[in-house]
């Protein structure tokens, strides 16, 4: 074995482990481009079938934000932070959730209530990092 990643359906599963065993994440899901789900944490927490064209869409353009609101599961959260490249940052409530985009997916995570939100999105962005390092 070369230690290579070699595909990211292949390493969803294990890439969703790192990011449920920080501790600070509560639910996780990982998609390819098209919105088929390569891997989700065990609460069964999903997207609808829209959700991940507007949260890619949402990335797209750094210079023109194009939403102030998105819906994860059905819930609608504030856009607080959008890079207009890789990251988004929502909030709706309490509860803060983190969108990382790649070439080829699009992880989301809702971070543990009362954790420091800088540490859960930095769970789900290294990650993302990474991959995008891979060519993923």
């Amino acid at each position: 074995r070369s230690g290579r990643v070699t595909g990211v359906q292949t390493c969803a599963l294990p890439i969703l482990e790192v990011i449920m065993n920080s501790g600070l994440i509560d639910s996780c899901v990982m998609l390819n481009m098209r919105g088929r789900i390569l891997g989700q944490s065990e609460d069964e927490f999903s997207l609808t079938k829209q959700e991940p064209a507007y949260l890619i869409e949402a990335l797209s353009s750094p210079l023109e934000p194009r939403y102030k609101t998105l819906s994860i599961s059905e819930q609608v959260y504030d856009v607080i932070i959008n890079d207009g490249k890789h990251g988004l940052m929502l909030k709706n409530g309490v509860r803060y959730a983190t969108v990382c985009r790649t070439s080829k997916a699009l992880i989301v995570g809702l971070h543990k209530v009362n954790t420091s939100t800088d540490d859960a999105s930095a769970a789900i962005m290294n990650i993302g990092d990474y991959l995008i390092t891979k060519g993923m």
